[in-house]
């Protein structure tokens, strides 16, 4: 809140004006004479702004902004009152230095001269608050945690931080704060998308995370509510297996995912049905790893393939899918070719490049699963031979393989434009000469029928 400290010469119409008409982010603090201000000032300070009357005839303005500013770092002043005896008495005395914290206002006031006058103060003062707020220390001692994942805590535990530039973080959220739909609203405003913990606290708070949303994910059984723990939980994973690794913990929270996620398509066979209640916002990396276990499961129901697991494969390799990616927007392109790659650095490029590989050996860690490292490995080769990592064509790719390569490709393509009927429509045009191989042709016949 930002202070202002106002000697009033008891006219009532002023007093009324100011108190409705200035910012909600402005308080007003009334006294009636400046030795009352003075011991304003020292005993209960800071204040922000002197607003003072240069037709107040009990005051001297000069005199009253030198003992403020004597007294104060920063202050600005607001003067109001006819302009000529600003000009005279006040503005004419003023050096450089003072004229740069000094604002005339005429009286009666102008609604926007004073709504300008005022949200300047504001604004320098956010400033010089975020400032004085920033800490310089090596972004090594810092972790991301997806801000997505606040919804899981009543309170954080521990003190969260966004980033300004590589070194440089500024405290926003202060360990045990109460976490409200508003607090993370006004971080999606300022388009932030992580906050940072120091890596000691990170632990911590991720295996608190993990406690929460296990048993979250048992609590509801409403289908929206359920894909939106979902969603959440992948955030949770990614942030869990980059910066801590594999453990217990993850493990366990994986297997409730994958166990959810298998109750969902059974409740909801009606896949078009399901879509409807996805709960698409971001369209990001967790919200596509959803989409395409949904799109995974429910081609192997639809081609009555039901070997031992496969339906868990498909879910793991979508919860591992992209998880080495540090800049999520990659998650969003398919193809090396493809030129929005290009927007990226030169690093993101190459991360990308090798990522179907780095996550085919994080598979491999998952022993429970067989065979997610090989369909990771292959999630970005394409019918053709035009992929990568390695080139294959259409017939050295395995079935299961080829029905997680074009559910990705598919969640790929709708994050982009968003989960309507007329996007669906659209994605099934432009995929289908792509996929009209096999052995890719019978799943994504399978896939579209459903999406009709």
């Amino acid at each position: 809140m930002i202070r202002a400290l106002y000697i009033t010469d008891e006219d009532i119409n002023k007093d009324n004006y100011l108190r409705s008409n200035l910012p909600k982010e402005i308080e007003i603090v009334k006294v009636n004479s400046k030795d009352e201000a003075i011991d304003q000032v020292l005993s209960k300070g800071p204040f922000h702004i002197a607003l003072i009357d240069v037709e107040n005839k009990d005051i001297e303005a000069l005199d009253l902004m030198t003992a403020y500013s004597e007294l104060v770092d920063s202050i600005d002043f607001v003067f109001f009152g006819n302009s000529s005896l600003y000009a005279g008495n006040v503005e004419s005395q003023l050096d450089e230095e003072m004229m740069a914290v000094a604002h005339h206002l005429e009286y009666p006031f102008n609604e926007d001269a004073l709504e300008n006058v005022f949200m300047d103060i504001i604004l320098k003062y956010k400033r010089i608050e975020e400032s004085a707020a920033l800490i310089e220390i090596d972004e090594s001692e810092f972790a991301p945690l997806k801000l997505r994942s606040l919804y899981l805590f009543k309170s954080i535990p521990a003190d969260a931080y966004i980033k300004f530039s590589s070194n440089k973080f500024m405290k926003v959220i202060k360990k045990n704060t109460l976490i409200t739909e508003a607090l993370i609203q006004s971080f999606v405003k300022r388009k932030v998308k992580f906050v940072y913990l120091y890596k000691s606290d990170q632990l911590q708070v991720l295996e608190d995370a993990i406690t929460e949303m296990y048993i979250t994910l048992d609590k509801y059984k409403d289908t929206k509510v359920l894909l939106e723990n979902l969603i959440r939980s992948v955030g949770i994973i990614h942030s869990y297996l980059r910066w801590i690794g594999t453990g217990d913990a993850v493990l366990s929270l994986v297997d409730k995912v994958i166990e959810k996620c298998e109750y969902v398509i059974e409740k909801e066979p009606d896949l078009l049905a399901l879509l409807g209640k996805f709960p698409f916002s971001a369209g990001d990396v967790a919200e596509k790893s959803i989409l395409t276990s949904l799109f995974g499961c429910s081609i192997l129901e639809s081609i009555n393939y039901k070997a031992s697991g496969t339906r868990s494969k498909i879910i793991l390799s979508a919860l591992l899918c992209d998880s080495t990616l540090e800049n999520d927007d990659l998650c969003k392109i398919n193809s090396v070719k493809d030129p929005n790659l290009r927007m990226f650095s030169e690093d993101e490029q190459e991360e990308f490049k090798i990522h179907p590989v780095r996550e085919g050996e994080l598979a491999s860690l998952f022993t429970k699963y067989p065979e997610v490292d090989f369909i990771l490995h292959q999630h970005h080769e394409q019918p053709d031979g035009s992929g990568f990592p390695v080139g294959l064509r259409g017939k050295k790719i395995t079935l299961i393989s080829a029905i997680f390569i074009l559910c990705n490709d598919l969640a790929s393509y709708i994050i982009q434009r968003g989960l309507k009927r007329s996007v669906l429509r659209k994605a099934a045009e432009v995929l289908e000469e792509k996929y009209a191989y096999v052995p890719f042709k019978e799943p994504f016949k399978m896939l579209t029928k459903k999406l009709a």
